[in-house]
């Protein structure tokens, strides 16, 4: 999902830390790309003694066309590591032998549970939710309410994962009942509620409590480690493990590469949020690339051997932009066995 820019090991917001960028390079030479294989190697061993930008051939992709991987530039990020657990009717929760690397600015909600996998209650009505009233809550079940805005209204449907601020109680347009007046975090759209309604609702913790659903960030700022955590409420098109559930048990400094997936874009002028990714350099990247799902349209751009100067230039330029705003992908990505100590 998508998230703001790299962050310091202590916690705070910094810009992005620039470890090997060439500003004098004009543009990568795709024809002489170095090779490498999401799937069996870092992609730190084969950027090591080479300054960026360039572009990397991608061998381990599940199709046989050649795609390539711009690397814009490198920079230091703090991660939480955490190990998959799966759940086991005799032993409770058990490894899975797999750990991640979970980006504080991971845009996914996450649960607490306990040492036997249980979490907290949600709530299953609208009545609890106006009773409870947090002031800010997660959607777990799509719920269709009335729009809040202007003389007509009309059904609203709220998808799972959105977020929604609780503005209160007010009167039904339906004679002696009542509605909770919420606004959709990520629209600003007003709905309203009713009261007989049923759903699935988590409270949003907030900055100064620790009762409900919390980003990374969150869990590893008012929690000691190691801690359980189950991830819920995600809204992306890509896939980042077989399992939900993890044990948070430390933070680190790791390398980033910020990279476009060629396959991604038919143009430097495609780039945007979705396709600029954070990738650490000591993960197994095919653990994110493979969930990247390629456009038709971008599809015989996925080498970049039939880009000009131009183009190059275009796209590093695009790519400052959206890094200089933090408008930067980030996600968890699964650790090689022989990494994950």
């Amino acid at each position: 999902m998508s998230g703001s820019g790299c962050t310091s090991v202590a916690h705070q917001q910094s810009p992005l830390v620039d470890v090997n960028h060439d500003r004098l390079t004009q543009r990568p030479v795709a024809e002489s790309a170095p090779v490498w294989n999401s799937r069996t190697v870092p992609l730190g061993d084969v950027l090591r003694g080479r300054t960026t930008p360039l572009a990397v051939r991608d061998a381990g992709r599940p199709d046989d066309l050649p795609c390539d991987l711009y690397v814009h530039s490198v920079a230091n990020c703090s991660m939480a590591v955490a190990e998959g657990l799966a759940a086991d009717r005799r032993s409770g929760l058990v490894s899975t032998g797999r750990r991640y690397l979970v980006p504080l600015d991971h845009r996914g909600w996450y649960e607490l549970l306990s040492q036997d996998g249980h979490a907290a209650t949600p709530i299953t009505t609208v009545q609890q939710l106006m009773k409870q009233a947090p002031e800010r809550c997660l959607v777990r079940r799509t719920i269709v309410g009335l729009t809040a805005d202007g003389a007509r209204q009309s059904a609203c449907k709220v998808s799972a994962g959105e977020t929604l601020s609780l503005d209160g109680v007010v009167t039904s347009p339906t004679p002696r009942s009542y509605c909770l007046k919420c606004r959709v975090d990520s629209t600003g759209q007003g709905v309203l509620l009713s009261a007989d309604q049923r759903g699935l609702f988590s409270p949003v913790a907030g900055p100064t409590n620790v009762a409900g659903v919390h980003r990374m960030r969150s869990v590893v700022a008012k929690f000691r480690l190691p801690v359980i955590v189950r991830l819920i409420g995600r809204k992306t098109p890509t896939r980042e493990s077989g399992s939900a559930t993890f044990r948070v048990i430390a933070l680190q400094a790791e390398h980033v590469a910020l990279a476009v997936p060629l396959w991604l874009i038919s143009g430097p002028s495609d780039v945007s949020r979705t396709s600029l990714l954070s990738l650490p350099t000591s993960a197994q990247a095919s653990s994110l690339l493979d969930g990247v799902a390629a456009t038709a349209k971008a599809t015989s751009s996925a080498s970049g051997d039939s880009w000009n100067e131009t183009d190059w230039n275009e796209l590093r330029r695009r790519c400052d932009e959206l890094i200089k705003s933090h408008a930067v992908t980030v996600e968890m990505t699964r650790l090689f066995p022989t990494t994950a100590g």
